[in-house]
């Protein structure tokens, strides 16, 4: 698993690099015990910059295991083509009870490049 979300509101910075799957696997627990899933509505964007509503990139969101709070967001290499430059990232929820903030944070898209 790659990050745990425990509660809402986290602060996240997200560097990638261009051109490359930008890809988290992410499990949510709250006071440690995973969070149930089973009729959740995630989604995740990518805007220029903090406050935009307008989503420049909008992730695939795949709930892998909804009793254990697993889940995973997804841009595919394809899709993954911001120029290089700092842009903003959030990331939310719904669990019956109305949207809320999970994360966000700088989404940095860096150069690739091959040693």
């Amino acid at each position: 698993m790659g990050k745990t979300i425990d509660g809402t509101g986290a602060d996240a910075s997200w560097p990638v690099r261009e051109n490359c799957v930008w890809r988290s696997d992410i499990r949510a627990e709250f006071d440690c015990e995973p969070v149930d899933l089973t009729s959740a509505t995630i989604s995740a964007v990518v805007t220029a910059y903090e406050g935009d509503t307008t989503p420049l990139k909008t992730f695939t969101v795949t709930i892998s295991s909804p009793l254990t709070g697993d889940f995973s967001i997804q841009i595919d290499e394809a899709d993954a083509d911001l120029a290089v430059g700092r842009y903003w990232w959030s990331l939310q929820w719904d669990l019956g009870y109305g949207n809320e903030p999970l994360a966000s944070g700088p989404f940095v898209v860096k150069p690739w490049s091959q040693p």
